[in-house]
Formats: C-alpha cells, structure tokens, sequence
C-alpha cells in the first residue's frame, strides 16, 4: 500500500507533534526560572530583572525570524532568554530586545 498525495501517516504526527508536551515544559521552565531568580535575588547586590509570566514572542529578524516562543527571562545589556521549539526539543536562545515582539 503506497502514499498518496496529501496523505498523512499517524505515526508521524504522533511522534513530531509536541504541541501536548508543550504546556507541561513551559511550566517546569518557568518554575527552575524562579527558583534561580529567588537564589541569584537573595545575593546581596545582585540585580534581577523579574519576568512577570512567560509571554509568547515572535522573532522579528535574524535567521529565527517569524519563529514564536516564550520570553523566559530579560537579561543585561538589552538581551533576552527566549524559549524556541527548534529541531523537535526546547531551546533557549540569547536574542536581543529589539529582536522581539510580544504577541497579544
């Protein structure tokens, strides 16, 4: 039995389509964040710029350009800790804030 056009095998999406799995990983990101935050912010001096909630984004130049993802964290000097669903996993990439636009 062969494939015709436009034909769709289960088991594929079955194992690429992450889309379940994606709630539960954004959630434990963001927990880990705050817990690091809450041990980097106890340090005397220590600036920590909080992050309230993970907000979608989407990359508005670069070579991730029209990619959507999650703002983890603001980090100095203008950049941002985004989380991307690249290469079928999780990645968290540096960008900077001008790079990104929140989705509404």
């Amino acid at each position: 039995m062969g494939i015709s056009a436009g034909h769709v095998r289960a088991d594929l999406i079955a194992r690429y389509n992450k889309d379940d799995a994606w709630s539960g990983r954004r959630d434990a990101f963001e927990r880990v964040s705050n817990h690091v935050e809450s041990l980097i912010g106890a340090r005397d001096g220590a600036a920590v710029i909080p992050a309230a909630g993970m907000r979608p984004v989407t990359v508005l130049q670069g070579p991730l350009h029209d990619q959507i993802g999650l703002l983890g964290a603001l980090r100095s000097h203008e950049r941002v800790l985004v989380l991307l669903h690249l290469l079928g996993a999780e990645q968290r990439v540096v960008l900077a804030r001008g790079a990104i636009e929140a989705i509404e």
